[in-house]
């Protein structure tokens, strides 16, 4: 018979005599654990269809737009070190990239006007999501902000080239 460790002791299970791991599907929560995660999912999911729904209805200048101030504020984040507020930003200018996406080549490439953006955070980012249309133009703007070395975008900036150069990133 296997020895248990303290970490497998909790998916073990007894079969004809013999102790078996089983693997762990998901944690075993209470009822009212259960039922705050399913609230708190649902609510997320209406917030996304509520969001796609409205992004839907901008025009693409509108989402350009909208793109770069949540790109600001991102940075903004980032610089007080507000890491929950920057994720939540980056999953809506996700939803408008997507959006664009949706949208077609022109739509994307309405994203070069903020190429030349003051924001270096809206720069990089508009670069990486414009990469799939204008990719040589896209990665000269990422490359100026890596030789700016200013941090954090200089860093974003550096693994993106690394990762573009070594194939782990294939820009859509």
């Amino acid at each position: 018979m296997m020895a248990l460790t303290s970490l497998n002791r909790a998916n073990a299970e007894e079969v004809r005599g013999e102790t078996r791991i089983v693997p762990v599907t998901g944690c075993r929560a209470s009822s009212s654990e259960e039922k705050s995660y399913a609230s708190k999912l649902a609510t997320e999911v209406r917030s996304i269809e509520a969001m796609t729904e409205k992004l839907g209805k901008m025009t693409i200048n509108e989402l350009v737009s909208h793109f770069a101030e949540i790109c600001v504020a991102e940075d903004e984040a980032l610089l007080h070190e507000q890491y929950a507020k920057f994720n939540r930003l980056f999953t809506q200018m996700s939803a408008v990239g997507y959006e664009l996406i949706r949208r077609g080549r022109d739509a994307r490439l309405e994203l070069q006007k903020l190429h030349r953006h003051p924001n270096l955070q809206v720069r990089l980012k508009a670069a990486k999501w414009s990469l799939g249309v204008n990719p040589v133009e896209a990665r000269k703007v990422i490359q100026s902000i890596y030789d700016s070395k200013f941090p954090p975008q200089s860093g974003d900036a550096g693994m993106c080239l690394s990762n573009l150069d070594d194939g782990t990133f294939k820009p859509d």
